[in-house]
């Protein structure tokens, strides 16, 4: 049975996300939000990529938890948190936000996204599993104000792109591509507003109208997550922005090599597999320059689709978009 559902924004904040955030962020940068799912010495490793970071310096960094489930909570392990992020409060500045009900992974960091947009037109997010290069938050920042000033054709900025380049050339420029990423990413007030949950008839369009510009310019492997979002069946944020980017034409600032990349694919997390596939052996190297105009890349958007199409060939792609419509 399909859950059906009617349109229906993502961005829905709750009053006291927007509380904690109204009363501890001060204004200076984009708040950096980080959810955390108790893969403790990932948020570690995280933390520290971010402590080397050039122009870190008045960002506010808001650590998300969601509460435990029944059964799972491990006080020794809280207070192992509790006394490291308390190490860290000289270098940077850390909210450290404890939920009182279990959201779930996907809703945790969307309602605290929310928040942040209500209060501060912008925000970077990040998983905890994540680890990022010098030049992220330098790059990130830039695309944010690249996007505000061309948000009638880019999306936001993301700092993931596969592991689909020699590593020759490690010094990274911005580019545009079409496929969102959310592996450390910024997001914009004008935008994350008025991206909507997709719905069966929305498949139907991409079916219909879109298919060729979702197999050449974002991958057959996008058929099950499309579909899955669509029909209810997935909780995944960055599917619905997928279709809003793709309604509206909009593309997505993204770094020529990655500065960020995802080390929880280790079999750590519940909600995620082992797998060396997106691996990234080394990050890029960036360094802030003017931001004239961002080029579209089709070279780069023809080797992320090759990379993901791999063992998805047309024919098993054609099966899933036909699916239940």
């Amino acid at each position: 049975m399909f859950k059906k559902r009617g349109p229906q924004l993502l961005h829905n904040p709750d009053p006291e996300s927007i509380r904690l955030v109204y009363e501890n962020y001060r204004g200076l940068k984009p708040p950096i939000l980080i959810s955390f799912f108790d893969r403790y010495s990932h948020l570690e490793n995280l933390i520290s990529s971010l402590g080397r970071c050039r122009n870190i310096c008045g960002h506010d960094i808001f650590i998300v938890q969601d509460a435990h489930s029944w059964g799972n909570h491990d006080e020794n392990k809280q207070n192992r948190l509790r006394k490291y992020i308390a190490s860290q409060e000289n270098d940077l500045n850390i909210i450290f936000v404890e939920r009182s009900a279990n959201l779930g992974v996907g809703r945790n960091l969307r309602e605290f996204t929310a928040a942040a947009i209500e209060v501060a037109d912008a925000c970077i997010n990040l998983e905890d599993d994540m680890e990022v290069a010098p030049g992220f938050i330098d790059f990130v920042s830039q695309g944010i104000e690249h996007a505000v000033n061309k948000r009638n054709s880019i999306f936001g900025v993301t700092g993931y792109l596969p592991p689909i380049l020699d590593e020759t050339s490690m010094n990274v420029s911005p580019i545009l591509v079409d496929r969102y990423s959310a592996w450390g990413v910024g997001h914009i007030a004008h935008h994350w507003k008025r991206v909507a949950w997709p719905t069966v008839n929305d498949f139907r369009l991409l079916k219909d109208s879109y298919a060729e510009t979702v197999n050449e310019k974002f991958g057959h492997d996008c058929w099950t997550m499309l579909r899955g979002s669509c029909f209810g069946l997935l909780d995944a944020g960055d599917v619905a922005i997928w279709v809003y980017c793709i309604k509206n034409n909009l593309k997505v600032i993204s770094p020529s090599h990655a500065l960020a990349r995802n080390n929880g694919l280790d079999g750590s997390g519940t909600h995620c597999v082992r797998t060396d596939v997106f691996d990234i052996d080394n990050l890029g190297s960036y360094e802030r320059f003017d931001w004239l105009e961002v080029e579209y890349s089709q070279p780069t958007v023809d080797r992320c689709v090759n990379f993901r199409n791999k063992g998805i060939p047309l024919p098993f792609a054609n099966k899933m978009i036909g699916g239940f419509v």
